[in-house]
């Protein structure tokens, strides 16, 4: 494998009115937005964790030489809102959105004697 290539995808996808359309990704990702993390939990400190987390992916992919990443001030307007991936990609002129949450729960060990 060459270094410095992307991958080819192809697939087909179903749009909203059900007719089938043939797309064709070929392009490397050179650019990509990191959306603030959600917090599906219900713990309120839980908020600092999810933005922390966003941070600290955003700075850590912006290290990587060939990859432009939206940073953070760009990238927290969209927090707490539920915008279509799609449309901040385009908005921001990014090839990738990165999303996701965080969901913590307490773990109990239960000692049996």
């Amino acid at each position: 494998m060459r270094r410095g290539r992307g991958r080819k995808y192809i697939g087909i996808v179903d749009d909203a009115a059900g007719a089938q359309t043939r797309f064709t990704k070929s392009k490397v990702i050179d650019s990509l937005a990191v959306l603030p993390l959600a917090n599906a939990s219900t713990e309120q400190q839980m908020e600092y964790l999810s933005d922390g987390i966003t941070e600290s992916i955003i700075n850590s992919l912006s290290q990587l030489p060939k990859l432009r990443v939206v940073p953070r001030s760009t990238v927290f307007r969209y927090k707490g809102i539920a915008a279509d991936p799609l449309d901040v990609g385009r908005a921001l002129g990014v090839r990738a959105v990165l999303t996701g949450r965080v969901l913590a729960g307490r773990r109990f060990a239960r000692r049996q004697d």
